[in-house]
């Protein structure tokens, strides 16, 4: 079932991330591949996609909306 965020996050423009270093992957830590942001009823979220397919929303994003940024 895909619900209006997902379409939302399929739907908008991704800005392609510079390729990481092999010392950067070497852990096997997810790591961000493209960039973007996420338009909800007018509040604005800076998302990634990692290279495990999945998306997340910026802790700063989140703090903003929340109202605890600064």
């Amino acid at each position: 079932m895909t619900n209006s965020i997902d379409m939302a996050l399929v739907d908008m423009q991704w800005e392609k991330l510079s390729d990481p270093t092999p010392e950067e992957i070497t852990d096997g830590t997810p790591y961000a591949t493209h960039r973007g942001v996420l338009n909800l009823c007018g509040a604005e979220f800076e998302v990634f996609q990692l290279n495990i397919g999945q998306r997340v929303i910026s802790e700063e994003s989140l703090k903003k909306f929340l109202g605890a940024g600064d």
